[in-house]
């Protein structure tokens, strides 16, 4: 079936009930849209999540692509004793990326079996509920936006000849200078690019175009981590037609922190 299914969500560490303590009920909407995700992905029959992040391993013209025999989730760098969870990585998809003459130029593998904190949380969220779930954790380049679009529309190739059911999960948070709360200060462009993102999502149509039009200063003042990854995304989900919906948008913490739904994905026929 290849890829089924595709989520934008954020990967605040509040969302974590032993980090977060009482500032975790403010994230309710966020945690409920997580729910709307677990029950698509448990309905869908998903086997593998491709998580596509912005932390860890960044290279400038590379995409890092984490092979290493075993993943886990681990917060203790926040203190966090209690959040722990084991994932198998789906390493039979990881070599056909590797060996792909799509994506072999443009990939460097590393092995690290501790998830950056972008990846772990949400896979944490998302795979605590389920059982026998595999994953597979790849990051962005540093390079620019189209070509982190072109590198999802080369992953494409590769997943459509994919007998599992794949889930895209892109985890990313947007703009982290919203307010006067926000760790970066506040700066009215991050406020913008939060909007214009909002938007052409709910609009559904001609997406990717209209997201390469963002003024890149915008983009650059807005201090996100979710737009190359989405970018990504958007290229493996090029040639279907989906649904997009947004879930929730929270701001209360100065980080924007926007759920997405891209489902109903169905290959275009050429």
């Amino acid at each position: 079936m290849s890829v089924i299914y595709s989520a934008l969500v954020p990967h605040s560490p509040l969302l974590l009930k032993p980090i977060g303590k009482d500032n975790t009920k403010i994230l309710q909407a966020t945690l409920d849209s997580y729910k709307t995700i677990i029950k698509k992905i448990k309905n869908k029959n998903i086997e593998t999540i491709l998580i596509i992040g912005a932390h860890g391993e960044k290279y400038d013209d590379y995409f890092a692509l984490n092979n290493n025999l075993n993943y886990k989730v681990d917060m203790t760098d926040f203190g966090d004793l209690a959040t722990k969870l084991k994932i198998e990585p789906d390493l039979a998809l990881a070599q056909k990326i590797q060996d792909s003459t799509h994506t072999k130029d443009l990939i460097k593998t590393y092995q690290k079996e501790k998830l950056d904190y972008g990846s772990a949380i949400p896979l944490y969220i998302i795979g605590s509920e389920l059982k026998n779930i595999k994953a597979l954790n790849i990051k962005n380049s540093n390079s620019d936006e189209q070509a982190n679009l072109e590198f999802g529309k080369k992953l494409k190739h590769i997943l459509k000849k994919i007998d599992t059911n794949i889930a895209i999960i892109v985890s990313g948070d947007m703009s982290h200078c919203l307010n006067k709360k926000s760790p970066q200060g506040y700066n009215p462009k991050g406020v913008k690019f939060d909007n214009q993102v909002k938007e052409i999502l709910s609009q559904n149509n001609e997406i990717e175009k209209k997201l390469l039009n963002i003024d890149n200063n915008i983009i650059k003042k807005a201090e996100e981590c979710s737009f190359k990854p989405l970018l990504i995304a958007l290229g493996i989900m090029s040639d279907y037609n989906y649904k997009t919906k947004l879930l929730s948008y929270q701001d209360d913490f100065g980080i924007g922190y926007l759920s997405v739904d891209f489902d109903n994905l169905e290959p275009i026929i050429k």
